[in-house]
């Protein structure tokens, strides 16, 4: 038994710090965020390239055809390579831990779920501020304003979903508990979100003016960056 307890990991004395600041910098989770960012500006110049071919009827439109084809595949690779590590992340940080203690194996059956999970809670998460729009859409507001309640409710909404250990339960009755018991550590939490947002924001401002390319892949590694560290 004495054995079993020295071989547990020791819970960090900051968390937050060295859960921002020091665990996406450590040599198992560096090739994960590099290797996100890279997919994440590829499908993004695939995007662009599609919607160039296809503003007009003309062989450019049918090449879209097959592009759109080469994106979806390339979609599901980047979605292969990053969601698994990423969902193990998120997992051993929820336990409290700010290193990554091993990377389990992953096959077929573990990357669908891990795709199943990210995309099931992002899509929930986004649900409510999207039909809150869609009833204000008559006075002229925007539709991409329904994402921005998505951020506050993805991390409930994730973590949710893995206490229950199932991508369809979006509500967990002991995560609904510790936003009242631990409310401290919520209003932390988003409050530094709130404002590593912000002070990430001000490069891409400045990379705005140096060019798309700059700032595409700026983007990428911040929005890679983030979910890491949420």
């Amino acid at each position: 038994v004495r054995a079993r307890a020295e071989e547990e990991p020791k819970p960090p004395l900051k968390p937050l710090v060295s859960g921002v600041f020091t665990f996406p910098f450590q040599p198992p989770v560096i090739p994960v965020w590099i290797g996100a960012t890279i997919g994440v500006v590829v499908l993004l110049a695939l995007v662009d390239l599609i919607n160039s071919m296809t503003r007009v009827l003309s062989p450019e439109a049918i090449l879209a055809a097959f592009t759109t084809i080469i994106t979806v595949f390339f979609a599901a690779v980047v979605a292969g390579f990053c969601l698994p590590p990423l969902l193990s992340i998120i997992e051993f940080t929820a336990d409290g831990q700010d290193r990554i203690p091993y990377w389990p194996a992953s096959d077929l059956l573990d990357r669908g779920r891990a795709l199943l999970f990210f995309v099931n809670s992002v899509a929930v998460s986004s649900l409510p501020g999207m039909l809150i729009v869609s009833l204000l859409r008559p006075l002229g507001v925007p539709l991409w304003t329904g994402m921005l309640l998505t951020p506050l409710l993805w991390p409930v909404v994730f973590l949710s979903m893995l206490e229950a250990e199932s991508p369809f339960i979006p509500w967990s009755p002991s995560i609904r508990a510790s936003l009242r018991q631990i409310s401290h550590a919520w209003w932390t939490f988003y409050l530094e979100m709130f404002g590593l947002t912000i002070a990430l924001a001000i490069p891409a401002l400045v990379l705005r003016l140096t060019g798309p390319l700059a700032l595409r892949v700026y983007l990428a590694a911040v929005a890679c960056y983030l979910v890491i560290v949420c």
